[in-house]
């Protein structure tokens, strides 16, 4: 929905209106939240075009477990064991969360989820969405529930990159909610500094790196190191002068406004 930007101070900004801004704005309703777009909703999203299914263990003769081992085996050696685990137990409930939210997922003619057999998989466990449409149908079905929600304010036709993405979020909200941009290496964050963020997210940068980085912003801003960092090098990381410590999941907060300059196009 559109709202009068002076409503809208205090809530956290979601930038980005791919299948994760759009998730992540229907998980906080009714917490009244800001979308930032920078076209309209579903336009530009690859998301759109993914034509793959989704694999969940939803059958009866498959269990979380046996999709975990055939994620394993398939990656042999380079997956995250946990990251994995974490996302296969999690898979069966995030396509009945779609589902609930009105994505129309293939069925049998008895009603039941279609699972199909593909890849590395051992079991019939890819759901699909209009056959080699399923990004476009998940889009579709999340677009209309963000347009819905009365407490998800939409800002579509963002453009001109981080500089206007700024300009834009200061004018809407003012300082009322933190603007955290991202960076990954020097030369950037001596650009973003001119800009004036709130926090600067410091994104696999090595020791070295983040020591010069800390000095770099001398206090302009909170500091934020993300990226390499695990319990055995946190202690090096803390020691550099920063801030502050992400690790993993535990990076995903808010109010934060967080624009990263691999977007050359916001």
């Amino acid at each position: 929905m559109s709202m009068d930007v002076l409503d809208l101070g205090g809530r956290p900004v979601i930038v980005g209106g791919g299948i994760a801004g759009l998730m992540t704005a229907l998980h906080l309703a009714p917490e009244p939240v800001l979308l930032l777009s920078r076209s309209p909703l579903g336009a530009d999203a690859s998301s759109t075009w993914a034509q793959g299914g989704l694999a969940a263990s939803l059958g009866e003769d498959d269990e979380p477990a046996l999709h975990l081992s055939d994620t394993l085996a398939a990656g042999d050696g380079l997956c995250d064991a946990q990251a994995a685990r974490r996302i296969v137990y999690a898979a069966a409930a995030a396509i009945e969360d779609l589902a609930r939210l009105g994505v129309r997922f293939d069925r049998t003619p008895a009603g039941a989820l279609r699972l199909g057999l593909e890849a590395a998989h051992g079991r019939r466990r890819i759901v699909h969405a209009d056959g080699d449409g399923s990004g476009r149908e998940i889009m579709r079905a999340l677009v209309a529930d963000v347009r819905s929600t009365p407490t998800i304010a939409v800002i579509e036709g963002i453009a001109g990159g981080v500089r206007a993405a700024i300009e834009r979020a200061r004018s809407s909200v003012g300082h009322l909610v933190k603007i955290e941009v991202e960076v990954d290496t020097l030369a950037q964050l001596e650009e973003v500094l001119a800009l004036a963020p709130d926090v600067v997210l410091l994104d696999n940068m090595s020791i070295d790196e983040l020591r010069q980085a800390v000095a770099m912003v001398a206090g302009r801003a909170i500091t934020e190191a993300s990226g390499r960092v695990t319990p055995a090098t946190a202690p090096a990381v803390a020691a550099t002068g920063v801030d502050l410590i992400s690790i993993g999941w535990l990076t995903h907060s808010a109010p934060i406004l967080d624009i990263g300059l691999d977007y050359s196009e916001f």
